[in-house]
């Protein structure tokens, strides 16, 4: 019996030790999974400064949209969206580089600008940019919608051998000339469209996150960030970009919301190799005094959750931002990190005057979404006028595009669609239109609108309705699986045909 109760007391201390060990190893592995492995938080580590500042509150000059590239020797990349030259080139891509991790910055340099008579002849402004194999890839968004309404945009890119340029457009088959769109919108009329890109580099695999601002075919407005992604080691990789996955909601007022999307813009992603998650960072309630930096996070890349948004140390009127990483889009253990966005702060300017403010971020992890910052006030800072050297990059010797109003059906020769092969499917979402882009005599091309549409006389008509018919504002409209042929045919018998598969019940 001694010895019996002996064994069982040394048992009893065996099991109480084992199950201490237990406990110490669950909570060391939870603080690692709180510290590697928990959920993102960004803190914004004072308040920055500013890389541009306008010259006076009521001249239009901007910088906004900023793409940051950071390398290990300390030498910072910026580019920005700036002013165009006010004769039809609304925006421009300019650059800028630091030495010393942002305490000093180069003079500005234009590096990209719209290309005559071409598909992005009004603008070229939303730069990101990435670096592979002896190449800088810079992609931007642009639109040739002449009302200047900032409608039906597309994604295009270009690239160089050097940061600050000079450029080539991808062209639909390389590079140089006249660009095509890499990402092209083919939703309705009125809708926003497709831009504002993002890249991640991951295993030779190019992760292009952009905005598609459309609606569906009952006009209902959606909002959201899609991934496409592409294989870099096919150097026709621009043309085979595949879609993936809606990464995350912005639609305002939405069903599902838990949080409250109000005229929330794109996110910037970077790709965090400590614990192999992906951040977003985007501005909500932007040029508001209460504006704020929202984060989300991602384990694969594809779809992405809300963590908080930041409001300390964020000026009030923040809008378009960006965060830093290296020339994939990564951000390593160590790494500084940086913040960039537009801001016209106090209200105390004019619209389309807005400083550029660059801030010291930090990331760390918690094992809870930490969203003690939402709700607290921003900073409600005014700008500083004229401490910057504004738009003070040499101003080139080529005159603005401006694209002639077309005067009569003779004028045009051809027409031309985005797309020939369309695959659809019964239950998808967003409206699929068909825009005709008409080339004019003189080499002058641009989308049709409805209006021109209805005084062109161009018919729409599919070869088999059950698959799909085309309606009066050029909206498709998917009837049942299979293939078919749409055809559009003016008056004058010019002509376009796309082949359209439809799937799905």
């Amino acid at each position: 019996m001694v010895l019996s109760a002996k064994t069982g007391i040394l048992s009893m201390k065996k099991l109480l030790i084992c199950i201490l060990v237990i406990l110490s190893v669950l909570m060391e592995c939870s603080e690692a999974e709180a510290s590697t492995g928990g959920h993102v938080r960004i803190t914004i580590d004072g308040s920055g400064i500013d890389v541009f500042t306008p010259e006076t509150p009521n001249m239009q000059n901007y910088r906004y949209g900023p793409s940051i590239m950071t390398e290990d020797d300390g030498r910072m990349h910026m580019y920005f969206a700036c002013p165009g030259n006010g004769k039809g080139e609304l925006d421009w891509i300019s650059y800028r580089y630091s030495e010393d991790m942002g305490q000093s910055w180069s003079d500005e340099k234009l590096v990209l600008r719209p290309t005559p008579q071409s598909l992005d002849a009004l603008s070229v402004c939303d730069p990101d940019v990435f670096y592979y194999e002896g190449y800088y890839y810079l992609g931007y968004t642009s639109t040739i919608e002449e009302t200047a309404d900032g409608i039906c945009n597309s994604v295009f890119i270009a690239r160089s051998e050097k940061p600050e340029g000079p450029f080539l457009k991808w062209n639909g088959c390389g590079w140089g000339g006249k660009p095509y769109p890499l990402v092209y919108y083919n939703g309705t009329c009125m809708g926003w469209g497709c831009g504002e890109p993002a890249f991640v580099i991951r295993d030779d695999t190019i992760y292009v996150y952009i905005t598609r601002d459309s609606y569906t075919r009952d006009y209902t407005r959606i909002k959201c960030t899609e991934l496409w992604t592409g294989d870099l080691r096919d150097k026709d990789w621009p043309k085979k970009l595949e879609y993936q996955s809606i990464a995350l909601i912005r639609t305002e007022n939405g069903p599902d919301n838990e949080y409250e999307f109000k005229d929330c813009d794109s996110p910037d992603v970077s790709y965090l190799e400590e614990t192999g998650k992906f951040v977003a960072v985007c501005t909500n309630r932007r040029f508001k005094s209460d504006s704020c930096l929202l984060v989300f996070e991602s384990e694969d890349g594809y779809t992405f959750d809300r963590v908080s948004e930041i409001n300390t140390n964020v000026i009030c009127g923040c809008h378009n931002c960006g965060i830093s990483g290296d020339k994939n889009g990564h951000i390593k253990a160590g790494d500084p990190v940086f913040i960039g966005y537009g801001y016209c702060g106090s209200r105390s300017s004019s619209w389309g005057v807005w400083a550029c403010r660059l801030v010291p971020a930090v990331i760390d992890y918690t094992a809870e979404p930490d969203r003690t910052d939402e709700g607290k006030e921003n900073l409600k800072e005014a700008i500083r006028y004229g401490t910057g050297k504004g738009q003070g990059f040499e101003k080139p010797a080529r005159v603005g595009t401006v694209l002639p109003y077309w005067g009569g059906l003779n004028e045009i020769t051809n027409l031309l669609p985005f797309f020939t092969d369309l695959k659809m499917h019964m239950t998808q979402q967003m409206a699929v239109a068909i825009r005709p882009v008409a080339r004019f005599s003189g080499g002058f091309i641009r989308e049709l609108d409805l209006e021109e549409i209805a005084r062109l006389g161009i018919t729409f008509k599919s070869e088999d309705e059950s698959v799909c018919t085309v309606r009066e504002d050029c909206i498709i409209i998917p009837n049942g699986p299979g293939k078919t042929v749409i055809k559009a045919e003016t008056k004058e018998g010019l002509t376009l045909k796309i082949h359209v598969t439809v799937s799905g019940e």
